[in-house]
């Protein structure tokens, strides 16, 4: 038995006789798996950008999320200064139209801002119709932005209507905003 067992370790230790031994064989595996299992590995999964946002029910929320908040964003970043609302020398300035029969008065109200600087000093303003007329009437006017935290102007303006296009100019900065009373 000595004989046999030197013999089965040299066999063994001789590369040139020695099979390599698979404990584990995938095909085997495969052959023995449901139709369905083997259908997965058949097919080959597609790559691209629609399948990885859709790929599952888990890509797609995540994706659908992104979406929401960055329309969340636009929407209030669209409407947080709309309407009457608008910025110059990084003061807020807005805007009201106050009905009035023959004339029209304009409310001004200018915020500071917490922190920073911000402009002080003469706002020139000029008022016109929003009407296409041939010679467009036009009003002129200043004011003064003082270093309080809250200012409320109020100009009357010696034409009447329900639409104006304001220009308001400092030293360095000029804006156009339209104001319509009921807006």
């Amino acid at each position: 038995m000595a004989d046999n067992e030197e013999k089965e370790n040299d066999d063994f230790h001789n590369s040139e006789n020695r099979d390599t031994v698979f404990y584990y064989s995938r095909e085997r595996r495969l052959n023995r798996a449901s139709p369905a299992v083997r259908a997965i590995y058949e097919t080959k999964p597609k790559k691209g950008l629609v399948r990885s946002f859709f790929g599952n029910r888990g890509n797609f929320i995540i994706f659908l999320t992104i979406i929401i908040i960055f329309l969340l964003f636009g929407f209030t970043s669209r409407y947080q200064n709309s309407g009457r609302n608008m910025s110059l020398g990084r003061n807020t300035l807005a805007f009201n139209l106050l009905p009035g029969e023959d004339v029209g008065i304009l409310e001004i109200v200018k915020r500071a801002p917490n922190r920073g600087e911000f402009y002080t000093g003469t706002v020139e303003l000029a008022v016109s119709p929003a009407s296409e007329s041939a010679a467009p009437q036009v009003f002129t006017h200043h004011i003064v932005f003082n270093p309080a935290a809250a200012e409320t102007f109020l100009i009357s303006i010696p034409f009447g209507g329900t639409d104006f296009f304001l220009i308001l100019r400092t030293a360095d900065e000029q804006r156009t905003f339209r104001v319509r009373s009921g807006n």
